[in-house]
C-alpha cells in the first residue's frame, strides 16, 4: 500500500502538467516552470492519500479465505509449471501504439532513475513503439486476418509504413502470439481463457485485434465458448462522414489440446 500511496501522491503533485490526453504528461520548458514543494506540503499530500486509501480498504467487505500470491514476470516466459492453472483472465496492451512506460513514467521514476532500465523496459513491452532489434518473421499461425492486415500496412502509401510501422506491428503480434502460447502451456486441459480486447485502426486499415487473437488461439488448440460485445461512448475514429465508437470484446476460450502442443510451438520459437 505504501507504493500505491507514493504513486498517487506523485500524480497529485504533477497534476498541473496533466493534458487532455491521459497517456501523456507535459514537461517543464525551463526551471522556472518546475514544481517546487515544501516538506510540509509533501507530507500533508502523502498523509491525505494514505487516509483515503485506508477508508477505501475499510469500506471493502471481502469474504475470502485464500490469500493471493502476486508475481511479476514476462508473459512470454512465465516461471510456472505446465498444466498447473484452471483459468486465465487477461487484457493485453491493445494495438494502439501507446507507450505504457512513458505513460507510467512518474511511477517508474520512483522505482528507478536509470535511463537504461527504462529503455530496456520499453523495448520489452508488448506494443512498444521501439523497433525490435532482431528480424522477426511473421507466421501463418498468426491467422489469415493478421497476415492480411500486416501486408496492407506494409504496402500502405504513407511514410514509414513499409519500414518502422510494419516492423513494430510484427513485433507486437509476435509477442501477443507467444504470450497466448505460454498461457496455453500453463492451462490444464479444459482450462478457461478469458481475454478482454478491442480493435483499432492504422490510417484506414482496420486492426481487428479480437478476431486476430481468436484465430491465434484456435490455431494453438483453444476452442471458442462465447464472445461478448460491449459498446462504449468513447469515439475510436471520427471524421466528417463517419463516427466509430470504441467496442470492447470479451472472448471466452477453452484449452482442449493439453499443454504439449503449446510447449512444442514455444520450443520451436526459441
Amino acid at each position: 500500500m505504501v507504493c500505491i500511496a507514493l504513486f498517487r501522491t506523485v500524480r497529485k503533485i504533477i497534476s498541473p502538467f496533466a493534458t487532455s490526453n491521459p497517456t501523456w504528461i507535459k514537461r517543464a520548458k525551463n526551471n522556472n516552470l518546475k514544481i517546487s514543494l515544501t516538506k510540509k506540503i509533501l507530507v500533508q499530500t502523502f498523509t491525505n492519500v494514505v487516509n483515503n486509501l485506508c477508508r477505501l480498504i475499510q469500506n471493502e467487505v471481502l469474504n475470502v479465505d485464500v490469500e493471493p500470491d502476486i508475481f511479476v514476470a514476462d508473459s512470454l516466459s512465465l516461471p510456472m509449471e505446465s498444466s498447473s492453472f484452471d483459468a486465465c483472465l487477461t487484457s493485453p496492451p491493445y494495438c494502439t501504439r501507446i507507450d505504457y512506460v512513458i505513460t507510467s513514467l512518474p511511477e517508474l521514476s520512483l522505482l528507478s532513475n536509470s535511463s537504461k532500465y527504462l529503455e530496456l523496459l520499453r523495448s520489452q513491452m508488448i506494443g512498444t513503439t521501439i523497433v525490435p532489434d532482431n528480424n522477426i518473421m511473421q507466421s501463418e499461425m498468426w491467422g489469415k486476418t493478421c497476415v492480411s492486415m500486416l501486408e496492407k500496412v506494409k504496402n500502405h502509401q504513407s511514410k514509414a509504413s513499409s519500414t518502422y510501422y510494419s516492423k513494430t506491428f510484427i513485433g507486437y503480434f509476435d509477442r501477443i502470439f507467444c504470450s497466448i502460447n505460454e498461457i496455453a502451456r500453463l492451462l490444464r486441459k479444459g482450462g478457461n481463457f478469458v481475454i478482454v480486447t478491442q480493435g483499432s485502426y492504422y490510417k484506414n486499415i482496420l486492426i481487428d485485434l479480437p478476431l486476430i487473437i481468436r484465430e491465434m488461439s484456435l490455431n494453438l488448440g483453444f476452442e471458442e465458448i462465447e464472445s461478448i460485445i460491449l459498446l462504449t461512448n468513447k469515439v475510436l475514429v471520427k471524421s466528417t462522414l463517419t463516427v466509430i465508437h470504441m467496442v470492447i470484446i470479451i472472448i471466452w476460450l477453452r484449452w482442449q489440446v493439453g499443454s504439449e502442443k503449446g510447449k512444442e510451438t514455444f520450443k520451436n520459437k526459441n
